[in-house]
């Protein structure tokens, strides 16, 4: 009864290595963030944006999810509500992720042509109207 206890929990953690080191990854570009990002040490530019003067699609992408790793999901969404939903989306699949290899699942992460063409589709159409005038400035970092 022991023995299949540990080998049950052995099973457990082999199945759940990847999901942790994923989130350890995550956790090590967080904390850097936190010391160096916004508000820290290192002043972050976007190229783009010194170049021409316009906001590329991820401007402001840098603050939001500074904003969004102190829980200020309303000032994330107002420095770029792209990538906010793009880095709650993530959480999101890795809980999925999480919950499915505990289970003893797995998911297909591949994404078909259709998702590629509708993820740059929403990309283009941000990048758009958060450089317009008008009531989409909103959108702008």
């Amino acid at each position: 009864m022991a023995g299949e206890t540990l080998v049950a929990r052995q099973v457990l953690l082999r199945r759940l290595r990847a999901p942790f080191a994923v989130a350890t990854g995550f956790a090590a570009v967080a904390t850097a963030l936190a010391r160096l990002g916004p508000g820290g040490m290192v002043p972050v530019a976007c190229p783009f944006l010194s170049l021409t003067g316009l906001d590329c699609p991820l401007c402001g992408g840098t603050r939001s999810a500074d904003e969004l790793l102190h829980g200020h999901l309303l000032t994330a969404l107002g420095l770029n509500a792209l990538t906010t939903v793009l880095l709650l989306g993530l959480l999101a699949g890795w809980v999925a992720w999480l919950v499915a290899r505990v289970r003893g699942r797995t998911i297909d992460w591949v994404p078909g042509g259709r998702t590629w063409l509708v993820f740059g589709v929403v990309v283009v159409s941000f990048w758009v109207l958060r450089v317009l005038p008008g009531p989409t400035s909103v959108l702008a970092a």
